[in-house]
């Protein structure tokens, strides 16, 4: 996706095909990417919505350590070697 903009009849999704920029209009576009990615592509959503999207953080830095204690206790043994994994991927993924 290279932009996303809105239109008097709904929406405008501009993208890059075989080298070709292109585009596709229609009432709606439903979103289904990462806010990772949707944070660099260029659009005109709403100013709340762009406020949620910018102050996302990627998954992993969701899962706090009391989050990560409750569903390891539920996965029952080997839980200690889990959680140090987990632990681990955090610190990569810091």
């Amino acid at each position: 996706m290279h932009a996303i903009r809105r239109t008097d009849k709904g929406v405008a999704v501009q993208y890059i095909q075989a080298g070709v920029k292109k585009q596709a209009e229609a009432e709606y576009c439903v979103i289904a990417l990462p806010f990772e990615m949707l944070k660099k592509i260029p659009n005109d959503l709403s100013p709340e919505v762009k406020t949620v999207i910018e102050g996302s953080v990627p998954f992993g830095f969701c899962i706090d350590e009391v989050r990560v204690d409750r569903i390891l206790a539920r996965i029952g043994a080997g839980a200690r070697s889990k959680r140090h994994h987990c632990q681990r991927r955090a610190a990569w993924l810091d």
